[in-house]
Formats: C-alpha cells, structure tokens, sequence
C-alpha cells in the first residue's frame, strides 16, 4: 500500500513494508521500487568498475563490480520478495509462486553484470559454456534428445517471464478479493 502520492512515498513504503507478506499492491507501487532497484543495481556496478580499474594498477584484485551489485541485490531481497508476493495476491494468485521470479531477477542481474562488464568477451564467454554444456549433453544423452531439452528449455523459460511479466503488468482484482481490500490508488494512477 503507498503511503504519499509520490514516487518517493511508494519508494518509502517499498523499504517500510520490506517482511509484509499480506495484503495487495498495485501496479505503480510495484514497478517504481522495481525500475529504482534495477537502476542502483546498474549504477552500483558501474560505481564498481570504475573502481576495479582504478585499484588494477596496485595490483589488487577484489571485483567491487561483483561486490556492490550483489550486495544491493541482498539488501533487497526481502523487500523485492514481499513485493512480488503482494503484487501476485493482487492479481489474485497465489503467493508461493513468487520463488519463480526471485530467483530470475537474480539470474537477469548476474547475466546483465557479466555482459555489461565483460562485453564481448562476456557473451563470448556465455557462448562457449553454453557450447560445453551442448556437447556434455550430448555425449550423455545423445545429440536429438539434446537438441530437443535445450529448444525446450529456452521456450519454457521464455513463456515463464511473458507470463510472469504479464502478470506484474496486469490490473488487479477490483475489490477485495482473498488476500485484502483493493490496494489505495496514488498519483500516478491518475497520470
């Protein structure tokens, strides 16, 4: 629930509501904190980089930009998981299904880490162990059954953030529904 109009009311209440697990947000409450986190996730790595290769001529070899993400993302974990929780209940689903993108918005940050940090040696890197994992795969199980498990894979995972990412963008229940009273509606609501 927001407490102020502003975007830096529902940023408060995101930090304020961080172990609540009952109740309904809505759309705005959701995304703002959401969009805010993912920008500081992205400045904090950059911050990090800046800082790597500022200590790389001592010789030091600590990776702030693995450091500084990582530790914002722990920082808000359980803020985000409440989120998702409630941003679920409000569409009237279940919580429990929020583990599924939990653990994606970690993979997506670590992918993003490596990418941005390592560019093309990153996707090149992402490449070839992709590549082992293949051969592996096929060696143990044989080449079309292999072929098919990784095509399958990567549908599966794609419908699983359409529909994850429909759902977060989907209207919630007008009314109360099972999980609590209809969210208030805030500012942004009326833009």
């Amino acid at each position: 629930m927001s407490e102020g109009l502003t975007i830096s009311g529902i940023y408060k209440q995101y930090w304020l509501d961080s172990f609540k697990v009952k109740g309904r947000i809505n759309r705005s409450s959701f995304w703002i904190p959401y969009a805010l986190f993912l920008l500081m996730y992205l400045f904090f790595m950059f911050v990090g980089m800046a800082i790597d290769l500022s200590i790389e001529k001592y010789n030091i070899k600590i990776l702030f930009s693995s450091i500084l993400p990582i530790l914002w993302y722990l920082i808000n974990l359980f803020p985000l998981s409440s989120s998702y929780i409630r941003r679920l209940q409000d569409v009237d689903v279940k919580p429990y299904w929020a583990g599924i993108p939990i653990v994606f918005t970690f993979i997506f940050a670590l992918f993003i880490k490596n990418i941005l940090y390592f560019g093309a040696l990153g996707v090149t890197l992402l490449f070839l162990f992709s590549i082992i994992f293949l051969l592996i795969a096929i060696l143990i199980i044989g080449l079309i059954i292999a072929g098919i498990m990784i095509v399958v894979a990567v549908i599966i995972i794609g419908m699983i953030c359409i529909i994850y990412f429909s759902i977060f963008c989907a209207k919630g229940t007008v009314g109360p529904n099972k999980f609590g009273p209809e969210p208030p509606k805030n500012l942004l609501h009326k833009l």
